[in-house]
């Protein structure tokens, strides 16, 4: 999304799915004109980045469908022009001269649509296949799939070089690849995400591979990379630079570091990173003025509580999750970058205290599963205490707890006192779960963390753009990937055999995006994605099915880490007979979760097996510790008997736990410095099996498939 200032009183905004680009009046918040971009033939057009020329009235925006620069004469309401721009031009800055316009672009591949929707991917990446197309079955048909091509051509994962010197004939002068090896490594891109011009160089922050690159403007070509580390993990991306900004005084370049919420300082004469400056959370843009420094933060200072404990009605304290903000200070001198330094390390938890590290128990096979949408207090609010601790809960808003309740909107009779979720509280009691675990998304991008992935700058101002009602993809895309690649190419990479049953199988396909591998050759074709039109139970059914067969009866050993969702865990709208609630859906959700551990607990591998349940995000849900808060159950024979942990986690520190039961070094920054959960485990193993408890029968019956 683009934002650009044509004066004190007025902001052009870039409006994402829309296609347009909105001037509004600072003093009234009143839209004062609207621009379209759809026009002269184009269709569908995204509005991202936006650059102001205020000397000539023209407005240059990054169309990120269609992979152009529009440019629009301001006084005339018009789009003089459009240039190409190569693929999904992420952000733009002019030369100091205004004569060139320089485009970072993130994007690896311009996916086409097919001529039959495909109910599966139609192929790996990277691939023989995504190189040079194949055929795939559709129904009784054989279509022929386009490729994705080769993904280290010119305009992918580069800056495009378009000369503006007049804004009504851009011209398209080079493209400029960025990043390590050319902007690929371990397959995927450096996904170049910011970028901002000097009278010498033009530097480009890289948010997949944790560089920056510097282009000389004489003959552009990319003359050095900048590495940004933190010491000590040097292995381990995750810092995640987007925007930048020069300091002509100082000669400094700063670099809003998304992924540790801090600016960092490099001193450009030397190429040298000089330190950091603490920032909000996910800090994206920023810009220097006259030694003071201006710092978007995209989610602020974070979340809230949603609601009060005393209270089951929702707080009305902020509409919005994760307001922004943006942090305001003076340039620091080159004598306190130190100390600021050492407050980001210890802020993120780069400089951990010793500890001797618990035993861990003999686990070979770790079981995620993957849930949509509830916080802790709508399910296990009403669990005050176990045999440890008592619990962080607030039972008046345990709305989908042990004395739930199902509305008949007026249609049917509503219900009270109805156990929900008899099998998540049967776990929790039984074995551990954790009362201070949060999600890192609350729009949608929990497939991507739990994947091992974390969400880059396009990925974010998608999803957001998609909460105003275009919805969001969780399939992984070659374009969320930064060049660590993702857990399943962490864990195949040291040796873990993988299963996949629904991650990024939503859909039809109307393109030809693939499915990254290795997760493609290894994902159930027959297991439903993200429909909510198939029941969990029918999920959970498919799912021992293919255990029993695949595996137990074919004589194959379970894989190291097996992956699985069972989305339909909140509420929707109800659809009779199977759904006469909106709650049945959460009901359906816990009798597949009670199956699944009853199986598994019966299995000749349970002895070696633990199985982590979590949501994959929290979108609108209560909770009076935070509004995300959520789920994490454990089950398995080395599982604590009736223990709550109180570590404060959140995904990275999941897969923190994941990574170590597997014997496998960290991942990223965020899962090597975050806190595990190994407190939930024992020294002695108790392996009775797990007796899984039916729904109500009023609110779900699965005899209603029938």
């Amino acid at each position: 999304m683009g934002v650009a200032f044509s004066s004190e009183h007025a902001v052009f905004v870039s409006e994402g799915t829309s296609g347009r680009v909105a001037l509004i009046d600072l003093s009234s918040g009143e839209r004062r004109r609207v621009f379209d971009l759809n026009v002269a033939g184009y269709r569908n057009s995204f509005s991202g980045d936006l650059v102001w020329d205020g000397t000539q009235n023209v407005l240059y925006v990054a169309d990120q469908a269609n992979f152009r620069i529009a440019v629009i004469d301001v006084r005339s309401r018009k789009v003089l022009a459009s240039a190409t721009a190569g693929r999904l031009p992420m952000a733009m800055t002019l030369s100091p001269d205004r004569r060139r316009l320089y485009v970072a672009n993130a994007g690896m591949f311009r996916y086409r649509p097919l001529p039959i929707p495909l109910s599966f991917p139609p192929f790996g990446f990277p691939s023989a296949e995504a190189l040079t197309g194949t055929e795939a079955p559709a129904g009784q048909s054989v279509v022929q799939i386009p490729p994705i091509g080769d993904p280290t051509v010119p305009e992918s994962n580069s800056v495009a070089v378009i000369n503006v010197s007049d804004p009504s004939a851009p011209k398209l002068e080079t493209f400029v690849r960025t990043g390590a090896s050319s902007g690929l490594q371990n397959g995927f891109g450096s996904s170049p995400s910011g970028i901002i011009a000097t009278a010498s160089n033009v530097y480009v922050a890289n948010a997949g591979g944790d560089s920056v690159t510097v282009i000389d403007v004489g003959n552009n070509h990319a003359e050095l990379e900048i590495p940004l580390r933190i010491p000590g993990m040097e292995q381990q991306r995750g810092i995640l630079p987007i925007g930048l900004a020069y300091d002509p005084k100082t000669g400094w370049l700063l670099a809003a570091e998304a992924g540790i919420n801090a600016v960092g300082v490099i001193d450009t004469r030397t190429a040298h990173v000089l330190g950091h400056i603490p920032a909000g959370w996910f800090p994206t843009r920023l810009v220097v003025d006259r030694g003071t420094v201006f710092v978007a933060n995209l989610r602020g200072n974070g979340s809230r509580p949603s609601a009060r404990s005393d209270s089951n009605i929702p707080s009305t304290i902020s509409s919005t999750p994760e307001p922004g903000s943006v942090s305001i200070y003076p340039l620091p001198s080159a004598e306190q970058l130190p100390g600021l330094t050492k407050l980001v390390m210890q802020s993120c938890g780069f400089e951990q205290r010793p500890r001797v590290a618990p035993p861990l128990p003999p686990i070979r096979h770790v079981v995620l599963i993957a849930k949509a949408g509830l916080s802790f207090d709508e399910v296990l609010g009403d669990l005050t205490t176990v045999a440890n601790s008592p619990v962080m809960a607030a039972p008046q808003l345990a709305h989908f707890g042990s004395a739930g309740s199902a509305s008949g909107r007026g249609d049917i009779l509503s219900l009270h006192g109805v156990d929900l979720t008899p099998n998540h509280h049967a776990i929790a009691r039984r074995w551990a779960f954790s009362d201070n675990f949060y999600s890192d998304s609350n729009i949608g991008l929990g497939y991507l963390w739990l994947a091992g992935v974390y969400p880059n700058a396009w990925r974010e101002s998608l999803a957001r753009s998609a909460t105003s009602g275009g919805g969001s993809n969780p399939s992984l895309s070659p374009e969320d990937v930064g060049q660590s690649g993702t857990l399943w190419h962490h864990l195949v990479a040291h040796g873990i055999t993988i299963a996949n049953f629904g991650s990024g199988t939503n859909g039809p396909f109307l393109t030809n995006l693939p499915m990254l591998d290795p997760p493609y050759n290894v994902t159930s074709r027959t297991y439903p994605g993200l429909n909510s039109d198939v029941s969990d139970t029918g999920r959970a059914a498919q799912f021992i099915d293919e255990i029993q067969h695949r595996y137990l009866e074919g004589g194959l050993d379970l894989p190291g880490f097996v992956y699985l969702t069972l989305p339909n865990g909140k509420p929707a709208d109800a659809r009779r007979p199977l759904y006469p609630y909106a709650e049945s859906f959460i009901a359906d959700n816990d009798e597949a979760l009670g199956r699944i551990v009853e199986y598994l607990s019966q299995t000749k591998w349970w002895q070696e097996t633990v199985v982590f349940v979590t949501e994959a995000s929290v979108q609108r849900g209560t909770d009076h510790i935070d509004a995300t808060r959520t789920l994490l159950l454990l089950a398995g024979p080395w599982v604590k008997r009736s223990h709550v942990s109180h570590t404060n986690a959140s995904f990275p520190g999941l897969i923190k736990t994941i990574l170590a039961l597997l014997r496998v070094p960290p991942h990223t920054l965020f899962d090597h410095a975050a806190a595990d959960l190994t407190d939930c485990f024992d020294s002695t193993a108790d392996d009775t099996p797990y007796h899984a408890f039916g729904a109500d029968r009023r609110v779900y019956n699965p005899a209603e498939l029938r």
